[in-house]
């Protein structure tokens, strides 16, 4: 509402309840003819299907002036329809519904050209883009072809937003334009812009205006589109600041200000739904527009400091508010004036000020005179001021000072300022000088040809005058002091870290005239100091150190063709977070050499040590270590003295040679010191394994007990894996559980004979050591194996040996293929993924497989192509996977083969169903036949139930109950469904078709074990004349009544009619819905012939009754 009303669109509160008339004279209607409304029973009135039709019958029958054109009108109405026979018909929830709100934008313009309603046209697409765009919704606009357009109008625009629920894009608001058809219904005309009022009776040239309409918003698709649009992942929404979501007001540029003299500040207010704007001070409104300007041209205006109000409030009375300080500078109406003065007088310095907040003023002594923009820089007065009185007057808007000095002495000539503080920040001052002149010459007024100064510093350099005088005359000379520079102060050395901000050398030095700084660092590299670029005041400021700022530093300070030199100050950076270790860490192996190089930045003076770490990464000793690091500067010899036991090398390099693991792995830290700080880092000299006693072959007897043993040496410290050969494949495989350096056998068998060897592995290296295999055999002329399965394939050698020497000869066991684990059912949906049939088999050697499905036409199983794993995998299954299948297991050079049971994937039929024709309208005494179809399977079967009124099947709870268990019991499910089936299989045919008997819903179920589904069809059966009424012959006043019946599904509805006597054209009768049409006192107008026509919601075709003429 509030976007229309600032576009020039008036508010107007709409009713609820209209004429039916006006909505008709509107083109509210379908092109089927359909009702879209509600009607109030036996009156001429319905419910508002949109606010449109109640403001275009506000103009019914009127005449409006050329000069009033375009009239815009807004409204926010209750929209109710009955939503049949639409575009878009079938849609549920929000998307259309029965009664809901909107937004509705109507305007009337002129006809000249058809321009006009173009272009109001135009502006309202363009207003329902801004809202969507605002809302942050994807839109598109539609032009909609002449089928898609409503009856009234000759051009149409929808505009569609993105609804990811529905995956789609759907309508949110539409505009048309409907020329003049509304308003040649309606008689809404206007007067040519030429024609003058005094013909307005008589002057026949009046045109039809246009009228034009869109929706602003309507509610809940917008809200569809919204919320699915600004909806996050954790279900929250984060909605456009349009609709209040970070609803604020603000006030640009933002606050606080400070108005500086001769200045103005102007304000602007905004809030995103704001309509009226006041600013508000002192609890007074000082202004109502959205814009305020402040200026601060006379002292006085400071009076109005202070904060101000902006209140932003929408049309319907909400408001917010924001404030903002403004501040007036201090601005110096009185300055103090320089002052020529005798020993002993008595000296009066004024100053005022005027700003707000009202300054407070104090005065300083300056030892050298500075303007403004210095003062405000100004780090350091002289002595403080004494010998004086300071006197303070307030105003409301300004503050005096008076520095009054009582019997002046020489010591108190100089340089003094008041200085303005308002918030603590020295925002203005001005100066007065106790001089001759503006040469900042002291002059002293003393007696005697001579002048005598003693302790001479840069204060007593300047001009000195003496004046001689007679009664004859007066005449004088001048005579210069220069003072040749001292350092006073010398820079101390900075101990400091990098990115420490804020760090300044200091020097101070004295002379006439004032002494100029330069500072100069010492390039190591040359051996000398150079000046540093930019750098002449009497602090050297560091804003951020840097590693690289490390050095010896000194300042120059010259005066007079002369110059003093401070003494050295160092800067001295710690080397914290810049030590690096090259290699940070290493793998090396016994006996091998490695080196780490170490490198750090800050300093000077940059000390290296490596220490051993502990076995938890830490330095040993290290916090008594770091009490020594407590106190700037540190202490670095102190430091390597404690930590003298536990350094191991010095410098920047560490080289280990014939390295062994247990002696040499572990940590190593780099530690660097400097006065500043210590930095250190730490590296690990891991070691790979490597098996110093390898396990030993043994020969036992079966009961016997023993160990194989294995050691290795690693760091970090190895662990072990035990393996043995896996006598099919050849390769060892791991032993569960066995990760000791010994492997125990209790008891051994023969199962336990093979070959062994050990694994070892160190954290955090890659490489392994293994040992040489060991091997655990029997003696004896025989072996036995009992319970034979493939693990016990392979081949055996039988090893004979005596004192004469050694033999040996081989046999190889082969074990035929047996199936373990047959395959099990499936049953699944269309889609559904991992689906898969597991099948196991032993033999030596190892089993393959082979997957076969049956062919239901060749009578036989054939090979599943590329199907050789023990698992039949099914990634996403398809209602044509459905069938029996089974395994076969082979083994490579063994005749035979193992077959599996068969196991069936049964696919649901849910999804597949299809009914032919999806509905159907017929006649009475027709016959028509539905065919049913599904995919999955096998064994689908298939039954025709009718369905109840809603539309369900009915017992369909108890139906859904017996169908969740899987795998389905089809049997039980059909015994239950007994008395429901009309017909099994896949075609319903009905015959000599009645439409209140056979009319209706009826539901193809098909089931089988994996599932169920029922799809439902309609039979409509179109209306038929059963009782035509009969002609009437009647006296005036007379009750009597006409009779019509007809038959049809759905339920048939009825219209009477009359014949128009003038046309011959038959007229509906208002509110005659029933199959009686009562007379009540019959007169002479009501003579005439009558019918009745029947219609059945959801079909076209209706039924007329013949004529039944009524007459006297």
């Amino acid at each position: 509402m509030s976007k229309a009303i600032k576009n020039g669109y008036y508010p107007i509160a709409t009713p609820d309840v209209i004429r039916t008339h006006v909505a008709d004279r509107c083109g509210y209607q379908a092109r089927s003819g359909e009702n879209q409304y509600y009607l109030l029973a036996n009156e001429d009135k319905c419910l508002s299907g949109t606010a449109e039709i109640p403001l275009a019958g506000m103009y019914l029958n009127k005449n409006v002036l050329y000069s009033d054109l375009p009239i815009k009108l807004v409204a926010f109405g209750r929209c109710f329809r009955v939503e049949t026979g639409g575009r878009g018909r079938g849609e549920g929830r929000l998307y259309r519904v029965h009664q809901f709100s909107k937004v509705e934008l109507f305007g009337l313009t002129a006809n000249e050209d058809r321009t006009e309603s173009e272009e109001l046209l135009d502006e309202m697409v363009a207003l329902q883009k801004e809202i969507n765009t605002e809302l942050g919704l994807h839109c598109r606009v539609l032009d909609m072809p002449t089928e898609d357009l409503g009856v009234p109008a000759y051009r149409k625009f929808d505009i569609e937003a993105w609804m990811p629920g529905l995956n789609r894009y759907g309508e949110v608001t539409s505009a048309s334009n409907c020329t003049d058809y509304q308003s040649q219904r309606l008689n809404i005309t206007y007067r040519m812009k030429d024609v003058p009022v005094s013909k307005y009776k008589t002057c026949p040239d009046w045109k039809y205006v246009h009228t034009v309409n869109g929706t602003a918003c309507a509610v809940p698709r917008t809200l569809i589109a919204l919320l699915e649009t600004h909806q996050k992942e954790n279900g929250s929404y984060s909605l456009p600041d349009v609709l209040g979501a970070s609803q604020h007001v603000s006030i640009s540029p933002s606050g606080p200000h400070i108005i500086y003299f001769g200045d103005s500040l102007e304000l602007n207010c905004f809030s995103p739904l704001a309509a009226y704007y006041t600013w508000i001070f002192d609890d007074d409104t000082v202004e109502n527009t959205q814009n305020l300007t402040i200026s601060y041209k006379e002292p006085s205006d400071s009076i109005y400091g202070g904060t101000y109000i902006c209140k932003a409030e929408s049309y319907s009375g909400r408001y917010l508010n924001t404030s903002v300080f403004v501040a007036f500078e201090s601005y110096f109406t009185l300055s103090p004036e320089s002052v020529l003065a005798e020993s002993g007088d008595n000296v009066t310095l004024q100053c005022k000020v005027t700003g707000y907040p009202i300054p407070s003023i104090f005065w300083i002594k300056l030892l050298v005179p500075v303007n403004n923009t210095e003062l405000i820089d100004l780090n350091e007065t002289m002595e403080g001021i004494g010998n004086t009185m300071i006197e303070y007057y307030a105003t409301d808007y300004s503050n005096t000072s008076m520095l009054t000095f009582n019997s002046i002495e020489y010591d108190d000539f100089g340089f003094y300022a008041c200085i303005a503080m308002q918030s603590n920040d020295s925002l203005m001052a001005e100066m007065g000088i106790f001089s001759l002149s503006d040469t900042s010459t002291v002059t002293v007024i003393e007696t005697g040809p001579s002048i005598t100064l003693t302790s001479v510093n840069g204060s007593d350099g300047g001009r000195y005058t003496c004046v001689a005088l007679n009664e004859a005359g007066i005449d004088s000379a001048t005579a210069e002091l220069r003072v040749w520079p001292e350092i006073l102060t010398n820079p101390n050395n900075i101990y400091t870290q990098d990115g420490e901000g804020d760090v300044s050398f200091e020097c101070l030095a004295d002379s006439f005239p004032s002494p100029q700084y330069c500072w100069e660092i010492f390039n190591e590299t040359l051996n000398e100091f150079y000046a540093i670029s930019n750098e002449s005041e009497r602090f050297l400021m560091f804003d951020v150190v840097e590693y690289e700022d490390n050095g010896k530093y000194r300042c120059v300070a010259t005066a007079a063709m002369m110059s003093a030199i401070s003494d050295e100050a160092v800067l001295t950076v710690s080397p914290d977070g810049s030590v690096e270790i090259d290699p940070s860490i290493i793998i090396a192996t016994n006996g091998s050499t490695v080196t780490f190089t170490c490198s750090a930045r800050g300093g000077p003076n940059n000390t290296f040590v490596w220490i051993r770490s502990n076995a938890t990464g830490l330095i040993a000793n290290e916090t008594e270590l770091m009490s020594l690091l407590a106190m700037a500067p540190v202490d670095v010899d102190g430091f390597l003295d404690a930590a003298g036991p536990l350094i191991i090398e010095n410098g920047t390099e560490l080289t280990l040679e014939y390295i062994n693991a247990t002696m040499d792995g572990g940590n190593y830290s780099c530690v660097v010191i400097n006065e500043a700080g210590l930095g250190t880092v730490e590296t690990t000299l891991y070691v790979a394994p490597v098996i110093m006693l390898h396990p030993e072959d043994r020969l036992v007897t079966q009961g016997e007990y023993f160990i194989l043993s294995c050691l290795a040496d690693a760091f970090p410290l190895p662990t072990y894996q035990w393996e043995r050969m896996n006598r099919t494949s050849g390769y060892f495989e791991e032993i569960t559980g066995e990760t000791s350096s010994d492997l125990r056998f209790n008891n051994v068998d023969f199962d336990e004979f093979g070959m062994y060897r050990c694994v070892a592995s160190s954290e955090g290296i890659n490489d392994t050591a293994v040992s040489r295999g060991a091997l655990v055999t029997e003696t004896g002329p025989n072996i036995t194996l009992t319970s034979v399965n493939g693990s016990n394939g392979g081949i055996y050698t039988c090893v004979v040996l005596n004192e004469a020497g050694i033999e040996n000869a081989t046999v190889e066991l082969r074990v035929r293929p047996e199936i373990l684990t047959n395959p099990n059912n499936i049953y699944a949906q269309n889609g559904e993924g991992d689906v898969s049939f597991e099948c196991l088999a032993d033999s030596f050697p190892s089993p393959q497989y082979c997957w076969e499905k049956f062919n239901e036409t060749l009578n036989e199983f054939y090979p599943i192509s590329n199907e050789s794993e023990r698992s039949l995998m099914f990634d996403v299954v398809e209602y044509e996977d459905n069938g029996r299948y089974r395994c076969v297991a082979t083994a490579p050079t063994i005749n035979g083969s193992a077959i599996s049971g068969e196991a069936v994937l049964t696919v649901s039929p849910e999804g597949s169903v299809e009914i032919d024709p999806e509905f159907t309208i017929v006649t009475n005494g027709s016959t028509v036949t539905f065919t049913c179809s599904a995919r999955g399977g096998p064994n689908n079967t298939f039954i025709w139930t009718r369905s109840n009124a809603t539309g369900s099947m009915a017992n369909e709870t108890e139906l859904m109950n017996l169908a969740a268990m899987i795998s389905i019991d089809v049997d039980g499910f059909l015994d239950a469904a007994g008395p429901l089936i009309i017909e099994n299989g896949t075609e319903l045919t009905l015959e000599y078709i009645n439409a209140t008997r056979d009319g209706g819903n009826y539901s193809c179920v098909v089931i089988n074990e994996a599932g169920f589904v029922a799809v439902e069809t309609t039979l409509y059966v179109a209306p038929i004349i059963t009782l035509h009424p009969q002609d009437q012959l009647v006296t005036l006043g007379q009750y009597f009544t006409l009779s019509c019946l007809a038959d049809a599904f759905p339920s048939r509805m009825y219209q009477w009619e009359r014949m128009n006597c003038t046309s011959g054209y038959f007229e509906e009768i208002t509110a005659e819905t029933s199959s009686d049409l009562r007379f009540n006192n019959i007169d002479f107008d009501k003579f005439g012939m009558y019918r009745c026509v029947a219609s059945s919601e959801g079909i076209n075709e209706t039924a007329v009754s013949r004529g039944a003429l009524v007459t006297g």
